[in-house]
């Protein structure tokens, strides 16, 4: 009695498919923590932060210049880049949250309301986590998990008047199509449900002391693709500061060409600490999709010999001649059909 072999040669077939996905699988993930880890050093040039600031959060610093608006970064003062805080939260429960970027920034003073402070939470995802209203829930829970890490620190003796909001800001290079370049805000109001004597939210804010944002998110989706390729840096269908985000994430462009645009176009001089940055995140994106479309043919091209080989086994048993096999199964070569009478030859 012959040793079965069929066996161990599909295995070996499925271990060659599987080993070239872990190949394609890791090298694609470690080109992706690279242009995770660059994207999130371009997110800490403050007067690229200003920008988004001024449009996630208009009303607090409504009327600021760029660089009014950089100077309420309190991380890092004096200096072009954010540091950040600890990005990496150990919840009461044992859990962990590890943020992309976490600092903090000065809202001014806006009669009848004091000068207050809040943590920004910076998050870049490729897609827009739709399911389940995935996305969201997350902000709720990097929000709410930063402000009760405040109880018994800025918080004491049931003095909640001292609590910190914080806000999650959404970076999306590759949304859906219907959300790209567009710009979405969660964010506690009040509403009156019943006015009583006519009163109007504006006055309960007034009477209450009550300041919206201690618990907001602030979504920026983006077109990374298209948006240069077809506007240059100017999309009529985007706001300033998604048109800054596409330019900037954008590979095509070199990074000296972005300097000459933010400069003429955006009124943004980056210094060169700034500048360092740019030249990291250009042509990762290129470089990201590229392997993996290389590897991806690689996988499939070698799934495609493997089921030839597979097929022209399967002739080869049931009598057909090496004419017959050739003709039936198209693009099998001299290798494939001698591999796959091996196959056959093994099995008796």
């Amino acid at each position: 009695m012959g040793i079965d072999t069929t066996k161990d040669k599909e295995r070996e077939i499925k271990r060659k498919r599987t080993h070239l996905g872990w190949i394609v699988d890791e090298t694609t993930e470690a080109l992706k923590a690279k242009y995770d880890g660059n994207m999130k050093k371009l997110m800490r040039i403050k007067v690229l932060l200003a920008v988004i600031f001024r449009e996630a959060m208009p009303e607090e610093f409504y009327g600021m210049s760029l660089k009014e608006i950089e100077a309420c970064i309190l991380d890092n003062p004096g200096e072009d880049l954010v540091k950040g805080e600890d990005t990496e939260i150990h919840t009461w429960n044992g859990g962990e949250i590890i943020n992309d970027l976490k600092f903090k920034i000065r809202i001014p003073a806006r009669p009848p309301f004091a000068e207050r402070r809040m943590t920004v939470i910076l998050e870049i995802q490729n897609h827009f986590a739709r399911k389940d209203g995935e996305g969201w829930k997350r902000g709720d829970a990097y929000a709410a998990t930063r402000i009760v890490d405040q109880l018994g620190v800025q918080v004491k003796n049931s003095n909640y008047g001292n609590l910190e909001g914080c806000i999650v800001i959404w970076v999306y290079p590759e949304p859906v199509a219907k959300l790209q370049n567009s710009i979405y805000k969660i964010e506690q109001k009040i509403t009156v449900m019943h006015p009583g004597k006519g009163v109007t939210e504006e006055d309960v804010a007034k009477e209450t002391n009550y300041q919206t944002g201690s618990m907001t998110q602030v979504a920026f989706c983006l077109d990374r693709k298209n948006t240069v390729a077809k506007h240059g840096y100017n999309n009529p269908k985007g706001t300033t500061a998604i048109n800054l985000l596409n330019l900037l994430i954008n590979s095509d462009l070199p990074a000296a060409q972005k300097e000459d645009i933010l400069e003429e176009k955006f009124g943004i001089e980056i210094t060169e600490k700034g500048k360092e940055v740019l030249n990291l995140v250009h042509g990762l994106g290129d470089e990201l999709c590229r392997w993996a479309e290389e590897r991806t043919a690689e996988k499939l091209s070698l799934e495609a010999s493997q089921s030839r080989i597979e097929t022209a086994a399967n002739l080869i048993r049931i009598g057909l001649e090496k004419m017959q096999i050739r003709n039936a199964v198209v693009g099998l070569t001299q290798n494939e059909y001698d591999q796959a009478l091996d196959l056959v030859r093994t099995e008796t």
